[in-house]
């Protein structure tokens, strides 16, 4: 068994302390369905629906896995980066200008993360999950779906350097948006000069050669998070802010992968408003699920 219920008895996490009651989490109101999508979502209109889908085609993505009202919202600001106020200008630009489509893309997806966002997550995180993972794995694999510009998975990078592992961790950070892996990569070197202050005792740690070394490392691949081909093999998964953007259908699809994906006992780490609603997770702390030992 990877993580019990003792390993946390004696645990103090950092921020207000909040009761959290370990076991089956009573999940929220669920919006009405009509086969799978939700009747509060007001429809794209058929332009709307044709850019979408054209600028979501960059990545090898379905319009039809994703919620109207956020693509609705971002649209234009698409309009605006493409430098026209009609749709299907727009949406012709980009079938003719791969960078114009790529830049269509990174604003329609715009992903918004920063260093150690969460301060009660990333403290549980440093004093009572990590700890626990890393006494019973010799060579942990810690991987963050969505990443972004990388700030989640670096800061998990910095607390496995601060607990002297970080050399013996495997870590992924994938991303559907070519741009965002790019700016993930170039991010290791300038990082220490954006950790918010309750984590400022870290930075010495951003100097040091074995966390620059470990960071170019770390495996940045574009892939969609709905396309995962492993199973039962990572130990620590972040997955925040992804499921939101996504039909309940296809949310529920996404979760399911991230149970197969990781070990058993293995720890998902969701958003705020984010809830797998699937079988064999267990919540241990805010916003924390451990995968249940049995498959």
């Amino acid at each position: 068994m990877m993580f019990s219920a003792s390993s946390y008895r004696q645990l103090r996490f950092e921020g207000r302390p909040r009761r959290h009651r370990e076991g089956p989490e009573t999940p929220p109101p669920q919006p009405t369905l009509r086969n799978g999508r939700r009747t509060d979502e007001l429809a794209l209109s058929e332009p709307e629906r044709v850019l979408a889908a054209r600028v979501l085609s960059e990545a090898g993505l379905a319009l039809a896995a994703y919620r109207g009202s956020p693509l609705r919202r971002r649209l234009p600001a698409v309009l605006r980066a493409l430098r026209t106020a009609d749709f299907q200008v727009a949406a012709t630009k980009i079938e003719h200008n791969p960078e114009l489509a790529r830049r269509a893309l990174n604003t329609l997806l715009i992903g918004h993360t920063t260093p150690f966002r969460d301060i009660e997550v990333f403290a549980a995180l440093r004093n009572g999950i990590l700890p626990a993972l890393l006494q019973r794995k010799t060579s942990p694999r810690i991987w963050s779906v969505g990443c972004s510009g990388g700030e989640e998975l670096l800061s998990v990078a910095l607390l496995l350097a601060e607990a002297q592992r970080l050399h013996d961790c495997r870590l992924r950070g994938s991303d559907c948006r070519t741009a965002a892996i790019e700016e993930a990569r170039r991010k290791g070197p300038g990082f220490a000069a954006a950790l918010p202050l309750p984590w400022s005792e870290l930075r010495r740690f951003c100097e040091q050669r074995a966390f620059l070394e470990a960071v170019q490392r770390i495996e940045w691949r574009v892939e969609d998070a709905l396309s995962i081909p492993e199973e039962g093999s990572w130990d620590l998964i972040l997955c925040r802010n992804v499921s939101i953007y996504l039909e309940p259908i296809v949310c529920q699809t996404l979760w399911e992968r991230m149970r197969s994906c990781l070990a058993p006992g293995g720890i998902l780490v969701t958003g705020k408003a984010e809830r797998p609603c699937v079988r064999g997770f267990r919540r241990i702390f805010k916003c924390i699920y451990r995968r249940d030992e049995e498959r």
